[in-house]
C-alpha cells in the first residue's frame, strides 16, 4: 500500500511537471491529499503512516498558500510584512522544542545571531514552515543529545540563515538531488519536504544551499534579499 501511495503520487507529479506556483501548488496538494486518504489503509501501518504525515503537511502547506495569495495565483512575498528575522527564527524554534518534546526527542538548539541583521520581507507563516522542516531534518539527522545550531549572517543585501547539525552527513551522490520532489533516503520519507522548502525559498527571492560531510554533520544556508 505505501508504494501505492508513492506510484500514485509520482504521476501526478509527472503529469503536473511540480509547476509549484500558487496555483499549482494548490492543485498539486488537493490531489495528494486525495491519494492519501484513498491509500491510507488501516491494514497497512506504513502506508497510513505516510498518509497521515502528507495529510498533515498538505493541510499546513494549503492553509499557508492561501494565505499567501491575492486571487491572481502568484505568491504575494513581495507585500509582506517587513520583519526581523530572528523573531521568525525564535518562534520556529519555540515550536519545534514543543513539539520534539512531545516526540520524546532531546536534541538541544543552540542559537548564534548576528547583530544588526537587517529587515527582511516575507510571508512569516511559510518562512516559519521552512525554518522548522530544516529543524526537524537536522534534528533526525542527529544523534541523542546532539546539538543544532541556528546562525544568521548579513553582507546588508543578503541574510543569511544557517541549520548546523553534526550528524550523519549526506552521500556525495545524494546532494545534487537532495531538493528534488520525492528523493529521500528516508525510509518512512516521500522526499517531499525539501522541494517545497526550496520553492518557498526561491518564491521569496532567495535561495537555498546545503554542504555536508558523510560522519559530520550538515549546514543548510538560505539566503533571503535584505529590505531595501
Amino acid at each position: 500500500m505505501a508504494l501505492t501511495i508513492l506510484n500514485n503520487i509520482t504521476a501526478i507529479a509527472a503529469e503536473n511537471q511540480l509547476n509549484i506556483t500558487s496555483n499549482s501548488l494548490n492543485s498539486t496538494l488537493e490531489q495528494l491529499s486525495s491519494g492519501s486518504r484513498i491509500n491510507s489503509g488501516a491494514d497497512d501501518p506504513a502506508g497510513l503512516a505516510i498518509a497521515n504525515g502528507l495529510s498533515a503537511n498538505i493541510a499546513t502547506l494549503t492553509q499557508s498558500s492561501s494565505n499567501a495569495t491575492d486571487g491572481v495565483g502568484e505568491l504575494q512575498v513581495a507585500d509582506g510584512a517587513l520583519s526581523q528575522v530572528t523573531t521568525l527564527l525564535d518562534r520556529a524554534i519555540a515550536r519545534f522544542e514543543r513539539e520534539q518534546k512531545s516526540m520524546g526527542s532531546n536534541v538541544t538548539v543552540f542559537k548564534n545571531y548576528s547583530p544588526d541583521v537587517p529587515l527582511v520581507r516575507f510571508d512569516a507563516e511559510l518562512m516559519e514552515r521552512v525554518v522548522s522542516n530544516l529543524l526537524v531534518n537536522a534534528a533526525q539527522a542527529s544523534p541523542p543529545g546532539g546539538v543544532v545550531t541556528v546562525k544568521t549572517l548579513s553582507d546588508q543585501a543578503e541574510v543569511e540563515i544557517s541549520v548546523i547539525d553534526r550528524g550523519s552527513g549526506i552521500d556525495p551522490k545524494d546532494i545534487e538531488n537532495i531538493f528534488n520532489p520525492f528523493f529521500t533516503t528516508k525510509s518512512q520519507g516521500v522526499g517531499f519536504g525539501l522541494a517545497i522548502v526550496s520553492k518557498i525559498v526561491e518564491e521569496h527571492g532567495g535561495r537555498i544551499t546545503v554542504e555536508s560531510t558523510p560522519g559530520e554533520g550538515s549546514i543548510f544556508r538560505v539566503f533571503l534579499p535584505a529590505a531595501a
